[in-house]
């Protein structure tokens, strides 16, 4: 380094090395101290001048790779990268490099290594791993989950899973109920098994129970699919009489609901974040959790908890999909929970995305235009908002993308294309000065636009009058 910046790491700090050596350099370039197409200083060199190991500095250029700031360029280095070619991806709900909890889980792995051998990658039970399956027991017993471990089933996250119970209790041509709009990844597992899918529009504070109970009338479809905290992609949080009231409404009308817990653990403000598994007296909700959007997204490990009389055709519907899943993923998940990392893991993640959140949503209140349909979550990673429907959404995304910011399209979420133009703003990939400076270009793009169509409309008037 020349002297021009300086890094100081904390080893007290409870963010790991290569995070804070991550932040030190995203600061640099943000403040322009380290100028675009500027080399960066070698790993060896690097590691040697801040005295850590090599890997930490790998680390912390692979997440300032991904996050868009630096390039590695083959026999030469890493380098600042053109700031007009960063991408800020609001379209993501994949978590930030910085947030996974590399050096615990390795050090979990190289434990498990050591103490298992080779018996780490033998093929476990169709089931999951028992071991594992006690551990996840006795995670969501502190969710007011209870169940037995017979009753879980470990999966390769929560797709596979409702792959597993469209295949499992689905047959071709009937009926599936799902909000609208809805998780895209659940609209193509239904669809792939010829499901016929009956869209219920979601409302403030869940879905329209008069419209659903208009369906259950005429005809009963076998499954519900839902998300009751931070719905994807709308973040709507179901209040606790629509979660009681669809728990009478399947025990009356005897269809399944398959609850698929999303983000229920990144409560910010909701007065009610209970799954309604843990509401479930009747054994009509099949309970799906995916560690992927609070843990690390490459482990594919997620869960299933499902009532006795489907056990046989879920199972069954597992080992058609897959053997099994990874052995030693799963022993090092389950001494990783074992271990009170995962609690610890938890409240960090909270205490990282809450500020982001806090951010987001000041920035949106403060500075969007009140054309702009947009309700506050109270927790989750996504925010979404709805246009009018003679706004020229189409040159808002191009002009969004010339500045390297993506967002998620509405139009993704629903069967048909709706009118109204919307779209889903995730903080899951992007830090906070990312943050700050798309919501502010977003936001003065959009008060351009309506300030651009109410010149167009006065003029229209004129012309009336005239």
């Amino acid at each position: 380094m020349d002297g021009r910046w300086i890094i100081e790491l904390d080893r007290k700090e409870k963010k790991y090395l290569y995070q804070q050596l991550a932040e030190a350099i995203r600061r640099e370039i943000d403040t322009r101290s380290l100028e675009e197409g500027e080399p960066l200083p070698s790993i060896k060199r690097l590691a040697k001048e801040l005295k850590i190991n090599p890997a930490t500095v790998v680390k912390a250029y692979e997440v300032l790779e991904k996050e868009g700031y630096i390039e590695k360029k083959l026999g030469s280095g890493s380098f600042v990268k053109d700031r007009e070619t960063q991408i800020l991806n609001f379209a993501s709900g994949t978590p930030s490099y910085d947030f996974f909890p590399v050096e615990d889980f390795k050090k979990i792995i190289n434990d498990v290594m050591d103490n298992d051998g080779a018996r780490a990658f033998e093929y476990t039970e169709g089931q999951g791993d028992r071991a594992l399956r006690v551990a996840l027991k006795n995670y969501i017993q502190k969710y007011n989950i209870h169940t037995n471990e017979d009753h879980i089933h470990v999966i390769s996250g929560a797709q596979q899973g409702i792959d597993i119970i469209v295949k499992a209790l689905v047959d071709q041509g009937e009926k599936v109920m799902i909000e609208k709009p809805s998780y895209t990844g659940a609209i193509g597992a239904f669809r792939s098994r010829g499901a016929s899918l009956i869209e219920v529009p979601i409302k403030n504070d869940g879905l329209d129970l008069k419209y659903l109970e208009s369906i259950l009338v005429e005809e009963v479809p076998k499954l519900l699919y839902v998300m009751p905290n931070f719905q994807n992609p709308t973040g709507t949080s179901y209040s606790t009489y629509q979660k009681h009231r669809l728990l009478e409404l399947a025990e009356k009308y005897g269809f399944y609901i398959l609850e698929d817990d999303y983000l229920s653990d990144l409560s910010f403000y909701s007065k009610d974040s209970r799954t309604l598994k843990s509401l479930d007296r009747h054994h009509k909700v099949i309970y799906i959790k995916s560690f992927s959007k609070i843990f690390m997204p490459g482990l594919r490990l997620g869960f299933l908890v499902v009532p006795e009389e489907l056990q046989e055709a879920i199972l069954e519907a597992k080992l058609i999909s897959d053997i099994s899943t990874s052995g030693l993923l799963q022993r090092a998940l389950k001494e990783y929970m074992e271990r009170g990392m995962w609690e610890r893991h938890i409240e960090r993640l909270k205490t990282m995305y809450s500020r982001r959140f806090d951010l987001a949503l000041d920035l949106i209140r403060r500075e969007f235009p009140e054309e702009v349909v947009f309700k506050a979550p109270k927790g989750g990673l996504n925010f979404w908002f709805q246009l009018p429907k003679t706004f020229d959404f189409t040159k808002f995304v191009k002009d969004l993308e010339e500045q390297g910011i993506r967002i998620a399209r509405g139009e993704y979420f629903f069967l048909t294309p709706p009118e109204e133009p919307s779209f889903r703003f995730s903080i899951a990939n992007v830090d906070e000065e990312g943050i700050r400076w798309g919501i502010l270009f977003m936001a003065e793009l959009l008060r351009k636009a309506f300030r651009r169509k109410g010149r167009i409309e006065d003029r229209e008037k004129q012309d009336l009058i005239l």
